[in-house]
């Protein structure tokens, strides 16, 4: 009798190569992008204040966060991504009325709660 090959299904596999874990082509450019907005900001409010400790606080702040909300988990998620996800589960019918018919008494009962 011949055996059927099994179907190997990976699980957690990365949709792309990462040269940190989380962090892909894509999201480096998009954190390197940012880092270069923000510097030309912090300049931008150094020349105004000539603070430079708010000025560094602001560089370092804008690239942290931006490293926060662009890295990505093993599920291949952002937080953008998550928070889409949350927002759609939010909207989702959490109630679902039904109706059932008693065949052996000829009655309709309703879901009243």
């Amino acid at each position: 009798m011949k055996r059927k090959n099994e179907l190997y299904i990976p699980t957690k596999i990365l949709d792309s190569d990462d040269y940190i874990q989380g962090f892909a082509n894509r999201e480096l450019a998009v954190i390197g992008i940012i880092s270069v907005i923000a510097v030309v900001i912090g300049i931008c409010i150094y020349q105004i204040t000539e603070n430079m400790f708010l000025t560094v606080m602001f560089v370092t702040g804008g690239i942290g966060i931006s490293l926060f909300l662009i890295r990505r988990d093993m599920c291949n998620e952002n937080v953008f991504q998550k928070l889409k996800i949350l927002w759609r589960n939010a909207r989702m019918q959490k109630r679902y009325p039904y109706q059932y018919w008693n065949i052996y008494e000829d009655v309709w009962y309703e879901d009243n709660e």
